[in-house]
């Protein structure tokens, strides 16, 4: 675990990590040899499946997940792939030098939400990792893309009410009708 504690960021979990898992195994590997590993991977957003070469620097588990922190080399750009959406993965014999990323100009965005007072002691307690500030009766989350946060507030239904940006309100108006045409 010491020669694993400059490449993995690890936050204790119940139940244990299962450290014999293969897929995890195949990425310490990749990460410790600095081997290229090429990935079938289904995207979050659309659930389409792509085809990519990844240079892995680092493991996490955040959440109950394993993420890789990679270059990519299809969009030429750090990425982090969450393995449970790793289809496929095959170690390539090919090493690579770490690359140094000079980070773009972020684009983040405030996300304000008003919470029911009933609800603020567990919205405190498990705060999301945006979490930025608060102000007397709401919350300040800082993210780049709205879909970072538009699931967590949406688990509180009614008891949160976002007051910015519009655009989340507008995501969550349509998702709520879209559920009551699932209900109906």
């Amino acid at each position: 675990m010491e020669q694993f504690a400059l490449l993995i960021n690890h936050y204790p979990t119940d139940p244990p990590v299962d450290w014999e898992e293969p897929a995890l195994r195949l990425v310490m590997q990749a990460v410790q040899q600095r081997r290229v590993l090429h990935i079938a991977y289904r995207s979050y957003q659309s659930d389409s499946l792509s085809s990519r070469d990844i240079e892995p620097m680092q493991l996490t588990f955040s959440q109950g997940a394993w993420y890789v922190e990679a270059f990519c080399r299809l969009r030429r750009d750090q990425r982090s792939f969450r393995l449970s959406r790793v289809v496929k993965m095959e170690l390539r014999e090919e090493t690579f030098i770490p690359r140094t990323i000079i980070a773009a100009a972020s684009q983040r965005m405030e996300v304000c939400v008003h919470f029911a007072a009933h609800v603020l002691p567990h919205v405190r307690e498990r705060q999301h990792y945006a979490f930025v500030r608060e102000e007397e009766d709401m919350m300040v989350y800082s993210v780049e893309s709205l879909t970072e946060i538009q699931n967590w507030i949406l688990g509180f239904g009614a008891d949160a009410d976002v007051i910015a940006p519009e655009a989340l309100r507008a995501w969550l108006r349509a998702e709520a009708q879209r559920l009551i045409s699932l209900l109906t």
